[in-house]
């Protein structure tokens, strides 16, 4: 019956000499019955620092029927018979019998369990710095826009010399935060995203030539693509620079190795159990990117998910670009793994869900949606931050429209019900409980011939709720960025 049990099941004497050693001990253990019966416990699998431990104990028990070990359930490091440590769950009960009295052992291998505790434990530590990083860069966000805003309305300005020059710095410093914050939002996952299906392959044969002007001669690039179709629904530009960062990852990890490969490859993976990096079961698409450089120990492994850690030296690396692929890849309902040991290379590997959808029928479904009409004359601003508000309705204003502001959906609504509208640009984050896409949604339903543009430096709601269906404009947001959305718009004619 003992052979049944899928924990290990180990019986010693009063000197600590195995009597007992069923099945999956051995296979647990890597040990056989054969060797292990008549030796001392201790010495097959008990670490050497808690050797002296385990004899003063039993003494102790002996003695005095006292112990923190019998009659309890324990968590404690063991040794298979390659000399590996691992976790285990250890009870022990202590038999008198007529043949000799005895400890019996229940042993279970917590290897498993503890890999995914720590899965969950470094997700949930992830989720809290993302949305961390998330509510700070979008409160930056919005303060840049303001700043570049108003800067290139100063631009327009017949300045000269040294203030024109001055301005134009001030601009050019602005857009680089604002690049940073774009950034701090795909870690976050809410970096806006333009969703279409693509078959992966291709994505990845079309980056071919950008991938090997990158990386030039400083590693051989090896590509292992799947010869299947992979169908998956991303933003192209986000899976570009998710790629590219990898590859420069790679590239980084090699400098001083005498052996420079990179390898890519992709494939379809069933997950069906929900032990793969959290997912939940489904079919996905996979796509790896291999080195052969330097690698992590267990410390740097723990911490390169983290935003702005890095090993690299100062000014050759801000510690985003891995946090940033992590953050591309939960937004859309997948994951990323990380394996590595230290001087045997790494291997990142991406989970997107695979999608039965086809590049054709995501066309066909964007041709057939609502398209509003573009009127002229009255913009209605929607957007709580009074700063923002204000340069928004000047931007318009200098394209010639009449722009009325309002803090919230509701007095939005207001102004709707009281007179006639032409346009309406509304932030999606509002507070008062109704988003700036419940009422887009509200808008189309109540008033079909007024055209919505949302605005926003982050939504995860464009993600859930298909964000092809809306026109939108992203923080920090430039004249030409409104000039641009308006023409968008005309096309929907």
């Amino acid at each position: 019956m003992l052979d049944i049990s899928r924990d290990a099941v180990i019986e010693i004497d009063t000197s600590s000499c195995v009597i007992g050693w069923n099945r999956a001990a051995e296979t647990i253990f890597l040990i056989n019955a054969e060797y292990a019966l008549g030796k001392n416990l201790a010495d097959l699998i008990i670490p050497s620092g808690d050797r002296a431990a385990h004899h003063e104990g039993m003494k102790r028990f002996l003695e005095s029927d006292s112990s923190e070990i019998v009659n309890q359930i324990s968590d404690l490091k063991a040794i298979r018979g390659d000399g590996s440590l691992f976790p285990v769950e250890l009870t022990v009960r202590y038999i008198e019998h007529p043949e000799g009295n005895r400890f019996v052992g229940l042993v279970r291998d917590l290897t498993e369990r503890k890999q995914i505790e720590a899965r969950l434990l470094e997700i949930a530590k992830l989720e809290s710095i993302g949305l961390l990083t998330g509510g700070l860069a979008h409160d930056f966000n919005n303060l840049l826009c303001v700043i570049i805003g108003n800067l290139e309305l100063l631009g327009q300005q017949p300045l000269v010399g040294e203030s024109k020059e001055n301005v134009q710095s001030a601009m050019d410093a602005a857009v680089r935060a604002s690049q940073v914050t774009l950034s701090l939002m795909a870690i976050a996952r809410r970096e806006p995203m333009d969703l279409a299906v693509y078959d992966m392959n291709l994505l990845l044969v079309g980056l071919k030539h950008l991938v090997h002007s990158t990386i030039g001669s400083l590693a051989e690039i090896r590509w292992q693509l799947s010869p299947e179709s992979i169908m998956v629904e991303v933003d192209s530009g986000s899976f570009s620079s998710a790629l590219l960062n990898l590859v420069l990852n790679a590239r980084d990890a090699m400098r001083d190795c005498p052996k420079k490969i990179i390898t890519i490859s992709t494939g379809i993976l069933e997950v069906k159990t929900q032990q793969r990096g959290n997912l939940p079961p489904g079919r996905y698409a996979r796509l790896e990117v291999a080195d052969t450089g330097k690698g992590m120990n267990s410390a740097t492994r723990g911490r390169a998910l983290e935003p702005f850690y890095t090993t690299k030296e100062r000014g050759h690396g801000t510690g985003l670009g891995l946090p940033m692929v992590y953050g591309f890849a939960r937004q859309l309902k997948g994951c990323l793994e990380l394996e590595t040991t230290e001087n045997s290379g790494t291997l990142v590997s991406i989970y997107l869900p695979y999608t039965e959808k086809s590049a054709e029928s995501i066309k066909a479904a964007q041709r057939g949606m609502f398209a509003p009409v573009l009127g002229a004359g009255v913009v209605l601003v929607v957007d709580d931050e009074v700063l923002l508000c204000k340069l928004a309705c000047r931007l318009f204003e200098s394209l010639g429209y009449r722009a009325i502001p309002a803090a919230s959906a509701v007095e939005a609504t207001g102004v709707l019900e009281k007179q006639s509208v032409d346009l309406i640009f509304s932030d999606i984050s509002l507070p008062g409980g109704i988003n700036g896409i419940e009422l887009a949604e509200q808008v189309v339903e109540l008033y079909p011939q007024i055209p919505v543009i949302l605005s926003t430096g982050y939504s995860e709601e464009l993600v859930e709720r298909n964000a092809s269906q809306w026109i939108v404009v992203q923080k920090p947001y430039l004249k030409k960025d409104i000039v641009e959305v308006l023409f968008k718009v005309s096309l929907a004619l």
